[in-house]
């Protein structure tokens, strides 16, 4: 059996790409825009800066595949896209990290 050590964090939208340190590489990521109400996700093996976004008010989902998400051997980046990025808007973070 493997373990996963879990990290949760927040930060200020800025829409300009920001690095988020978390001292470790994570395996995946959930991003939770409180304003917009929308739930991101990036899982290793995805291609570049692509995730997944699902909408809470009407329950539909879109991928997006630039200035997004993208693991760093310290934490991860977050693009330009309005989706996990934008002015203004605060986000939440869940960390996973594992195999």
């Amino acid at each position: 059996m493997s373990t996963a050590n879990i990290w949760t964090g927040q930060y200020a939208g800025s829409g300009a790409s920001q690095q988020i340190r978390l001292n470790q590489k994570p395996v995946l990521i959930l991003i939770f825009d409180a304003t917009a109400w929308t739930l991101n996700f990036r899982c290793k093996g995805m291609p570049s800066t692509a995730f997944i976004t699902l909408a809470c008010t009407d329950f539909s989902w879109s991928k997006t595949l630039s200035n997004g998400i993208s693991f760093t051997a310290t934490g991860f980046t977050v693009g330009a896209s309005a989706k996990v990025n934008a002015d203004g808007h605060t986000y939440n973070y869940l960390a996973v990290f594992g195999n």
